[in-house]
């Protein structure tokens, strides 16, 4: 998979766009015997470059305006998946004229392990799953992707809680949180990260004799969240932590079913579905449709 940047000025604006082109057909069809990569620059540097070149100033001459597009290789992947735009994983071989081995540049944009607030856990086997999907490329089988969920969800349960919750920051805690002392009380729409950090402060004020061990949670403090085995429907289904200070003494436990599901199984069932196999349940079944 080649992909092009097309970068050009708008109104005085850089536009940078990306297109990709497959040439798995080119280099399947011909007689070249040598590493692929090697066919699709000389491609690109002896026919496509000057075509583009060429194809771009009649463009700008039919519009009698001065040409100002400029289209140039940008990497050579050997595998690529795309969830959507803007979002989707490459295996990159060839990058800014440096090569890569396969499977030691894989690059991802708009995906989880794009975002800061990740956890480690996931960030760790999320990548582990998609290098074993871009090794086995058309052969993946879903059973096989499966089976390694179900070997995670076991290391999962032996984690820290650090490990497994999801980072963020929070703003705006007094607009939502209206009463964190006497009860638990919140404004209607509140962001679940919110309820989260007002549900821990509401356990910290009934447990107050560890006031001097752990800190409130305030507008501005980088937490970390995680979803909570609860025992009743009325009970908070999340629960928040200030980074790198976990209370174990009154903290609820993980309802690492939930969790899971979350941080894991829900990213891969994008990437799978993207290849058009069916989604994998919470449950680490396979979800098939009755229509």
């Amino acid at each position: 998979m080649e992909d092009e940047s097309h970068t050009f000025i708008a109104n005085d604006i850089l536009v940078h766009n990306s297109s990709y082109v497959q040439f798995g057909e080119v280099v399947s069809s011909c007689d070249w015997k040598g590493d692929p990569k090697e066919l699709i620059l000389k491609i690109n540097e002896y026919r496509l470059k000057d075509y583009l070149n060429v194809a771009f100033e009649r463009y700008a001459q039919r519009h009698k305006v001065e040409n100002c597009q400029d289209f140039e290789l940008e990497n050579i992947s050997e595998s690529g998946i795309w969830l959507a735009k803007k979002k989707y994983i490459l295996d990159k071989v060839w990058e800014d004229k440096i090569d890569y081995d396969h499977l030691k540049n894989v690059s991802y944009k708009g995906i989880e392990l794009a975002q800061a607030g990740t956890p480690i856990f996931a960030r760790e086997k999320i990548m582990e799953l998609l290098k074993f999907i871009f090794d086995k490329k058309e052969k993946t089988k879903l059973n096989d992707i499966i089976q390694m969920l179900k070997k995670y969800k076991a290391e999962f349960r032996m984690a820290e809680p650090e490990k497994l919750a999801k980072g963020t920051s929070i703003s705006d805690y007094s607009s939502y949180i209206l009463n964190d002392t006497t009860s638990f009380e919140i404004a209607k729409g509140t962001p679940e990260h919110v309820r989260a950090a007002g549900y821990y402060n509401f356990l910290l004020n009934k447990n107050s004799k560890y006031k001097q061990k752990y800190e409130m949670i305030r507008s501005g403090d980088k937490i970390k969240t995680y979803h909570v085995l609860t025992k009743g429907i009325a009970e908070q289904d999340v629960f928040a932590f200030l980074s790198g200070s976990f209370p174990v003494e009154f903290a609820p436990p993980i309802n690492y079913d939930v969790q899971f599901g979350k941080i894991i199984i829900d990213p891969i069932n994008r990437v799978t579905q993207a290849m058009g196999l069916p989604e994998i349940g919470h449950n680490l079944y396979i979800s098939t449709s009755l229509f």
